[in-house]
């Protein structure tokens, strides 16, 4: 027996909703289990936007601090005498250097991890150039923090803050990308439970793994396979297919 459960509330509503259904269907005498698939994909929603939200928090919090203190010494010269009087311009950048590394190699590791490989690849993506950008302004700034020497007379300074706001704001992009994309999966869903036949294009295969019952594959306006997603997804027949499939699904 299958239970389907129009997706109105929240992930652990939704799982609420589902185990009373399958404890009141097998009380009255009708086994049940929950579909896989609306488990799975719950989860897999939940766990994406669950482990954005905690590295933007992450980020945020490291972020503040080194942007309140560079920044806020630019727009207010009091900031920057507080700061050279009581902490040291010498501590602060050290400061500053502690707290964006930690960014970088937390909640900003995944943008070098996707974005270095692609670069080898040839085929550079936005987290390659979040990567470079944010590498270039800590590495300049490193070395301006600790061997001053090596640059040239009047070029010492730190742009700690420019590296941490890049991986900061980007991943707030993609924590609001991931819900709103969540909203609008979840109003197709709604629609598809209700028996309603429609026609989705969509690149996100995870989300047309779930939902469709056919997948067709077009290029350039042409048809070049159909089927479910199974046999599309997992053994396509023709070239394009494999070539396309084999690319975006490693991603």
């Amino acid at each position: 027996m299958k239970l389907t459960l129009k997706r109105e509330g929240g992930f652990r509503l939704r799982r609420l909703l589902i185990a009373g259904l399958v404890l009141a269907a097998t009380l009255a005498g009708y086994p049940a289990t929950p579909h896989a698939r609306i488990l799975q994909a719950d989860d897999a929603k939940a766990g994406e936007a669950s482990a954005l939200s905690r590295r933007f928090r992450t980020a945020l919090i490291l972020t503040l601090p080194v942007f309140m203190v560079e920044m806020g010494g630019h727009f207010i010269p009091a900031v920057h005498h507080w700061v050279v009087q009581n902490i040291g311009l010498q501590t602060s950048w050290v400061l500053q250097f502690v707290l964006v590394t930690l960014v970088l190699v937390g909640p900003g590791r995944d943008f070098f991890a996707k974005g270095v490989p692609s670069l080898f690849k040839g085929a550079p993506d936005m987290n390659a150039l979040v990567a470079l950008g944010t590498s270039a302004a800590w590495a300049f700034s490193t070395i301006a923090t600790f061997a001053p020497r090596l640059l040239p007379e009047g070029t010492r300074a730190v742009y700690f803050e420019a590296a941490a706001v890049i991986v900061t704001l980007i991943l707030l992009g993609r924590l609001l990308e991931v819900r709103a994309k969540g909203r609008t999966g979840d109003a197709i869903r709604k629609l598809a439970d209700e028996g309603m036949t429609m026609v989705i294009v969509s690149h996100e295969m995870a989300f047309v793994r779930e939902v469709a019952d056919k997948v067709v594959f077009m290029d350039a306006g042409q048809i070049i396979e159909a089927g479910t997603p199974a046999e599309l997804f997992d053994t396509p027949k023709t070239d394009r297919a494999r070539n396309f499939f084999s690319k975006i699904l490693r991603h």
